[in-house]
């Protein structure tokens, strides 16, 4: 923006030659500020204001004020109000009204409250204040971060309009990011490379087992381990129909019957299911134990542990089958065959790899363990309480339900709990009334905790949709770089010492850095064409850069100026 003369009437009419000199200064001074521009138009104002003054009048012939001494008036008076950090602010945002001193908002210099150029752009020189339309419940709470340095947004704000405030208000990256956090909105730590396998297949298979965004064979891999889940759960809850029992592999049956072990299980559709879901699982925990980085923590895993568990029955019965030993169902070692057995109910938690929210409600489990633990000490304090009184409340009922305290237990328990199955009841006046406190109790004791458990869920749920959008597009962002840059890498090596190569390793730098937003040069690309520009072009390219820097002329800031003038005419 140039100094524009003709702006201000009363300025227009002066003579040429001050608007020469003027232009002059303009030009010679430095882009730093604004304030060290108006310092110097304020010097040469003062310098010229005794000698130039009659010289003014007598070629205006008008007996006006001089153009040098009206702008070093204003100038004046705005450097005044510059270099008064204590001086109050009049802010007026929507009507609502503030004022604080100008050493408060220097407090954070790069917002743009405590910035006094990007201030200056929203002063009002008719009320003397800055005047910003925005919302006035939102600038509160930003006022009052100001003040005390705690951002608390008010409950009746959306967090997505008050962080629009926040940008409008420059708060900064960090401080939005951190009040982002303490609203549950946390993303995903960059990945370093010490944490990732090396380059290679090891890697891909990472990336395939491990994140299934990451391409959409990937998401085939996820939905196929989903599917032999469900189908391995399925087997596993129909064998036990009464239909179905007879396909039991190692009970024995009776001994008219010459069938081995071995011919039952291969007659045995269940127990061919059950091979092709245990070899899936095998292969699939295998490929992620050889792809992952660290071996530790992977067998340290929650997850890992369940899924090692729920294969270890079928390896447990294998050798009993191809031994052709038959266990009668009687017996012991069925007993806990058929124990162990039951650990295959925990392939269910695999789902929870697959899926979110079943790992937000197992986050919330643990972080609520405390307040659960509170609720069950509470319920079995009350079940014996309510139990006692029950039973010498009927004890001496014809046909009671409590023949113990024990016996009471159950009453007590699922009365508490509202189910109520009607297998016992209290039969004298006295144990109902005990049995309706029992209700009352039961709804308290569950109801306190209740909002406290679900706070958690609400919180870590959408915590973990926050990280997973961000997985998705970080995955997704790094696929393409990756890609890019594994293309200009091949183009560079087969046009490696060449005019083309050069070229195009440069081309290929700048699409990169158009794709990763980053304005340097990434580790992933090498130097190759940077090294090979000639020193001619380096100088080419300086005298352009210098022929550009003398052309262009130093412009006053014209907002401020008008602003600075209107108010003091």
């Amino acid at each position: 923006m140039t100094l524009q003369l003709a702006t201000f009437p009363s300025v227009a009419a002066l003579s040429h030659e001050r608007v020469d000199v003027i232009a002059a200064i303009s030009a010679s001074e430095s882009r730093n500020s604004t304030q060290r521009k108006l310092s110097r138009l304020r010097n040469y104002s003062v310098i010229s204001d005794g000698s130039a003054g009659a010289d003014s009048d007598d070629e205006d012939g008008r007996g006006g004020v001089g153009i040098t001494s009206l702008l070093g008036r204003v100038v004046t008076e705005g450097l005044r109000h510059i270099h008064q950090p204590d001086r109050r602010i009049r802010l007026n945002v929507s009507g609502l009204k503030f004022e604080t001193k100008e050493s408060l908002l220097f407090r954070y210099p790069q917002t743009l409250l405590g910035n006094s150029e990007k201030r200056a752009e929203f002063y009002c020189p008719d009320s003397d204040d800055f005047f910003f339309d925005r919302h006035r419940p939102s600038f509160e709470a930003i006022f009052r971060y100001y003040q005390t340095g705690k951002l608390i947004r008010p409950s009746s704000v959306p967090v997505d309009v008050f962080v629009d405030e926040m940008r409008f208000f420059r708060l900064g990256s960090d401080i939005i990011s951190t009040y982002l956090e303490s609203e549950g909105f946390i993303f995903p730590k960059p990945i370093r490379e010490s944490d990732m396998p090396p380059e290679g297949h090891r890697r891909t298979i990472w990336r395939l087992m491990d994140f299934p965004e990451s391409s959409i064979f990937a998401k085939i891999i996820t939905l196929m381990c989903v599917i032999v889940i469900f189908v391995s759960i399925f087997v596993f809850c129909m064998e036990t129909l009464p239909d179905y029992r007879d396909q039991e592999v190692l009970i024995g049956h009776d001994n008219s019957t010459n069938t081995t072990a071995i011919e039952r299980a291969t007659q045995s559709s269940f127990f061919q299911i059950e091979t092709f879901c245990v070899a899936w699982f095998c292969i699939e925990l295998g490929l992620r134990f050889y792809a992952c980085p660290k071996k530790l923590v992977f067998i340290k895993d929650l997850l890992n542990i369940f899924d090692f568990v729920a294969i270890v029955p079928y390896f447990v019965t294998l050798p009993l089958i191809i031994a052709n030993v038959s266990i009668p169902g009687n017996s012991i070692v069925f007993s806990l065959l058929r124990t162990m057995r039951l650990t295959r109910v925990f392939r269910i938690m695999k789902l929870s790899r697959h899926f979110k929210e079943l790992q937000t409600l197992m986050k919330t489990v643990r972080a609520s363990i405390g307040v659960l633990g509170m609720m069950v000490f509470f319920m079995l304090t009350m079940m014996v309480l309510y139990a006692s009184c029950v039973f010498f409340a009927d004890m001496d009922a014809p046909d009671t339900f409590f023949e113990s305290i024990p016996d009471a237990f159950w009453w007590a328990l699922v009365t508490m709990t509202t189910i109520g199955y009607g297998d016992a009841y209290p039969r004298t006046l006295a144990g109902k009334l005990i049995g309706s406190m029992c209700v009352i109790t039961g709804l308290l004791v569950i109801a306190l905790p209740v909002p406290i458990i679900v706070e958690n869920f609400n919180n870590f749920y959408k915590r973990d949709k926050n990280m997973h959008i961000a997985e998705e597009s970080v995955m997704e962002k790094s696929a393409i770089d990756e890609s890019i840059r594994n293309f200009w890498n091949n183009v560079k090596k087969r046009c490696a010492c060449s005019w083309v190569g050069r070229r195009l390793g440069r081309a290929g730098r700048r699409v990169q850095r158009f794709w990763s937003g980053e304005n340097g040069d990434l580790h992933a690309l090498d130097n190759y064409g940077e090294n090979h520009v000639s020193s001619a072009s380096r100088k080419r390219s300086k005298r352009r850069r210098q022929s550009l820097a003398s052309s262009s002329l130093i412009e006053l800031d014209h907002e401020t100026v008008v602003s600075v003038i209107s108010s003091d005419i």
